[in-house]
């Protein structure tokens, strides 16, 4: 007997993450401590990286040069193949089933928690650890883990309450990034990072078991092409439609190649069809519902798809030094305050929903109000930490993580709004594909930056992100006014 419930996915996600956000942490500071004793920096496998009384020294550099240079090794293997990834499981998604799909990120974050696992316990040199990213980018990783999860919960709820799932969905990920990381920077500092590499690995084995209480989503698109053979494309002035015949429904069953599955994304945002649009949901022709949305949708689109770009470009910059940042000179901070920190950024997602009902319920904030709050939370934040000494200016700028953390589940959740059920997997495979495009590039740009303004000022790299959180804030600001201006159109027009 199958059992199902409700919020099956998220639980999934929650120890899914719980192994993914510390095997990054781990990693960080492993290549740090190897790379300072190497360079003869700390001592006895010791993780006290600075002292507070000194300033910034040529070993100091040497080991941040050192350290940029094997992380930018480990970030491009995971990254690039994570592009190849997440885009094909997320666009597949359409096609295999969202439950099927989503045990490919799961299962590689599992072989690769265990390969690096073996990587410390033994001392291996530090190249293993570019296999074990192949093996974690190749399933798709978290990008794949959340855009599967979000299409997943597309196909089983209303739009009007994606933003919310959408939400719970990343809340549940931070909770169990966040949890394990407050325990793993104290564990790390008491028993080293073996231990901890085994408990995460476990995490990801929960979550494996996890996927079967997931409900077996249909593949609604070939009911769609079963039902009706049109396909819908509006492409008069007027608004009216021109109904052609689906010819590629026969092909449509094949598409299990990476460009066939780009091509089908790319289309979404280039074009203003909408797959088999005389379906029924919830007892309503979705036709209506997406010929009241066809104006402005692809540019909107790509706004969205941009803007989560960029966003994740300095996100992932940002991730890729901040652990540096942070153990070095003038912060000094030590593993356990690493983990603190990184525990209170994911953990304070859990007041994100009594948040979000602040805004909505009482504030009346619509979605994309949400995401300029957001944007411009994380752009306060960033600039905060950026002129941090100590504690105090860290953790008060971590703090608006509770604000910052709405950001992305709601750009996905106003990006599937746009388009038909039936092309859920195709839009968010697009947003993985640019997120983890720039995610190639934005960790190319801040681990060349970081080391080589340490002489200007410690906090430079973190200034130019808050840079890129604006541009960001400004795209989204845009939408909102041609929403709001739509909205006014309309009201003069009744």
């Amino acid at each position: 007997m199958r059992c199902e419930f409700p919020y099956a996915v998220e639980a999934v996600a929650f120890f899914a993450c719980a192994c993914q956000y510390s095997f990054d942490t781990v990693q960080y500071q492993f290549i740090y401590q190897v790379v300072s004793e190497n360079l003869n920096f700390t001592k006895n496998q010791s993780v006290e990286y600075c002292s507070a009384n000194t300033t910034s020294s040529v070993e100091e550099q040497a080991v941040a040069d050192e350290v940029s240079r094997w992380t930018l090794y480990s970030m491009l293997s995971g990254y690039i193949t994570c592009f190849v990834g997440s885009t094909v499981f997320t666009s597949w998604s359409d096609k295999i089933g969202r439950k099927a799909a989503i045990a490919f990120p799961v299962a590689g974050t599992l072989v690769a928690a265990t390969m690096q696992c073996i990587v410390i316990a033994y001392r291996l040199p530090l190249y293993s650890l570019i296999i074990t990213e192949l093996v974690y980018g190749a399933s798709g990783s978290y990008s794949a883990l959340v855009n599967i999860g979000s299409a997943y919960l597309s196909d089983n709820i209303r739009p009007e309450e994606r933003g919310r799932r959408f939400t719970i969905l990343e809340v549940a990920a931070s909770m169990g990034g966040g949890l394990v990381q407050i325990v793993t920077g104290y564990w790390i500092e008491s028993s080293g990072f073996v231990p901890t590499s085994i408990f995460i690995a476990c995490c990801a084995v929960v979550s494996l078991s996890l996927i079967s209480f997931m409900t077996s989503t249909k593949n609604v698109a070939n009911e769609c092409s079963e039902t009706s053979p049109l396909l819908r494309d509006e492409s008069n002035d007027d608004g009216s439609y021109v109904v052609t015949p689906n010819t590629t429904g026969e092909s449509q069953t094949n598409l299990f190649t990476l460009l066939k599955q780009l091509v089908h994304s790319w289309e979404i945002y280039t074009t203003k069809r909408c797959v088999c649009e005389n379906c029924i949901e919830d007892g309503r022709d979705k036709a209506s519902r997406c010929r009241d949305i066809k104006k402005g949708r692809r540019w909107r689109l790509w706004f969205y798809a941009t803007s989560f770009a960029i966003y994740m470009f300095a996100l992932n910059g940002v991730s890729m030094f901040i652990t540096m940042f942070l153990v070095s000179y003038p912060v000094c901070f030590t593993p356990d305050l690493v983990g603190a920190q990184v525990g209170l950024t994911n953990g304070l997602i859990i007041a994100v929903p009594g948040l979000l009902w602040l805004f909505q319920g009482l504030f009346n904030f619509g979605g994309q109000a949400i995401i300029m709050l957001g944007a411009f939370a994380r752009i306060c934040s960033t600039a905060m930490m950026s002129l941090a000494t100590g504690p105090a200016l860290v953790f008060s700028a971590t703090s608006l993580a509770v604000v910052y953390n709405l950001t992305t589940s709601f750009i996905r959740s106003e990006a599937t709004q746009l388009v038909s059920v039936d092309e859920q997997g195709a839009v968010l495979a697009m947003v993985s594909a640019l997120e983890n495009l720039a995610s190639i590039f934005g960790p190319l740009v801040f681990l060349t930056l970081y080391p080589s303004t340490l002489h200007i000022f410690h906090g430079f790299s973190l200034v130019v992100a808050a840079m890129l959180y604006a541009i960001v804030f400004f795209m989204m600001t845009a939408v909102w006014i041609a929403n709001r201006r739509k909205v006014y159109m309309s009201k003069d027009d009744s």
